[in-house]
C-alpha cells in the first residue's frame, strides 16, 4: 500500500509480479499476470481495515473483519505505465 501522509487518497501496489518468472507474466502488458500468483499454496495476502479493540487499525494477512478493498482485488492489474507492478485504483482514504 502507499499513502502520501498529506494526502486523502490511496492505492494499492505490488510487485508480485516479479516472482513470477514461471508463468509467463507479461511484464509490460500483464498478460498471463495473476494475482494471487500460481503455485502452491495460490496465495497472497491483501489489505484490511477494520476496528479491532476500539481503534481504527490496518491489517495485512487476509484478515476478514472490515473493509477488504475487494480482497486481492484491490491490487489492479499489470499494464503499460506500472513497470511491471500490479497498481490499483487512486481511492478517497477511507475512515473506520
Amino acid at each position: 500500500m502507499r499513502r502520501n501522509l498529506w494526502s486523502r487518497r490511496l492505492s494499492f501496489v505490488t510487485d508480485a509480479s516479479a516472482t513470477e518468472f514461471n508463468t509467463n507474466c507479461n511484464t509490460k502488458t500483464g498478460t498471463g499476470c495473476q494475482l494471487p500468483p500460481k503455485g502452491p499454496g495460490h496465495f497472497y495476502p491483501f489489505w484490511t481495515q477494520a476496528v479491532v479493540g476500539g481503534s481504527c487499525v490496518w491489517e495485512f494477512g487476509n484478515m476478514h473483519n472490515g473493509n477488504t478493498f475487494g480482497q486481492d482485488a484491490q491490487y489492479g492489474s499489470v499494464g503499460p505505465g506500472t513497470i511491471g507492478a500490479f497498481v490499483g485504483p487512486v481511492r478517497p482514504n477511507p475512515n473506520c
